[in-house]
């Protein structure tokens, strides 16, 4: 098989029509065309077949390898970019929520260990696929874990329920960070832009007060930094920079997506967004100008991008179909998307 047209350097100048490619390998007299940089690429569906469970979460540490988590605690993975394959874990969790690659050779999921008789969740999980050795939890841990953040092999955080930060600096066992006297009923994202510098989100959903965030630049003592701006809370947050951080949820009086940005990691700004947006569930970002986030809108899901940082668009991506939990974006031009019923969508922002 052979590409239509090159670049003039000879090389493919869409990572979309690179995974292409991989996808029509079987035919070695096809003619693929590749689009150039600025033409409309398609969004491929990679969906898994016959999936009944919900991908909670994706993270890919190249344009062809990522890694996806479902919320029956099942963990995907792909070298391709298209075909996808059950990667095994030490134990099996009751659910995962939280995922991070920091390279092809270590990514981290997060979750829950087990499910009491009452139907309640007990006990944290956290596991490198693909290796056997277990973590090492304190004396006093949370009962479930919703995202990791990992700058590398061995640095890592994690957040969860009772607003409780893990971190650790081997890779194998965990502490509790000092979060100050902030208070709350769950953190459901954290993002590092390095490893000192990282900021987590969440909400208080049971009092009528303001949803803040947490941060620390030195990786130990995280301060909370209160919006002043009323949401229901956030879900996500990504760092492309350190301090430069965009951070999505929802917000409780009308159910409707938000945004923040903040570009010096204390003030954070409430974005415009497109007329009915929806509940916005993950976001990735590149760089500081370069983000997609992903959610949902009625009973379908929703897609926003932004090329500088500031102004955000509604994506079509050529379907009414799932909703969307996770997304993560290798380079600019690339984003795998999950979502519900084991969808997996892959394309150019």
């Amino acid at each position: 098989m052979k590409p239509c047209g090159q670049s003039k350097s000879g090389k493919l100048v869409s990572s979309v029509a690179a995974l292409a490619l991989v996808a029509a390998a079987a035919c070695s007299s096809c003619c693929v065309r590749v689009p150039s940089a600025s033409a409309s690429v398609r969004w491929r569906n990679s969906s898994l077949a016959g999936a009944a469970m919900d991908l909670a979460n994706v993270s890919c540490a190249s344009i062809e390898r990522c890694t996806a988590v479902t919320t029956h605690g099942e963990v995907y993975g792909t070298t391709d970019g298209v075909h996808w394959v059950r990667s095994t874990l030490s134990r099996s969790p009751s659910g995962l929520s939280g995922v991070s690659c920091s390279d092809a050779a270590h990514c981290f999921v997060a979750g829950s260990d087990r499910v009491t008789t009452k139907g309640s969740f007990q006990g944290p999980y956290l596991a490198v696929v693909g290796a056997h050795s277990a973590q090492q939890y304190p004396a006093t841990p949370p009962d479930w874990l919703d995202s990791v953040s990992c700058t590398d092999a061995t640095h890592c955080y994690a957040v969860g329920n009772d607003g409780i930060i893990l971190a650790t600096t081997d890779g194998h066992t965990w502490a509790r960070e000092d979060r100050g006297a902030y208070s709350t009923d769950l953190l459901n994202g954290v993002s590092c832009g390095d490893r000192f510098h990282c900021v987590a989100v969440g909400g208080i959903f049971r009092s009528m007060t303001d949803v803040g965030t947490l941060e620390t630049s030195d990786g130990s003592h995280w301060q909370y930094v209160k919006q002043s701006q009323y949401v229901g809370g956030l879900r996500s947050v990504s760092c492309p920079a350190v301090n430069d951080c965009f951070a999505v949820g929802v917000a409780l009086y009308n159910s409707m997506g938000v945004i923040f940005h903040t570009s010096d990691g204390r003030t954070w700004t409430q974005q415009a967004l497109p007329p009915n947006t929806g509940e916005l569930w993950s976001v990735s970002c590149t760089d500081v100008k370069h983000c997609l986030a992903v959610g949902e809108n009625g009973q379908a899901g929703s897609m926003l991008v932004t090329s500088d940082g500031d102004n955000w668009s509604a994506l079509s991506y050529g379907a009414n179909g799932p909703m969307f939990f996770g997304v993560s974006c290798p380079e600019a031009q690339l984003c795998y998307v999950v979502g519900s019923s084991g969808a997996i969508y892959v394309g150019a922002p």
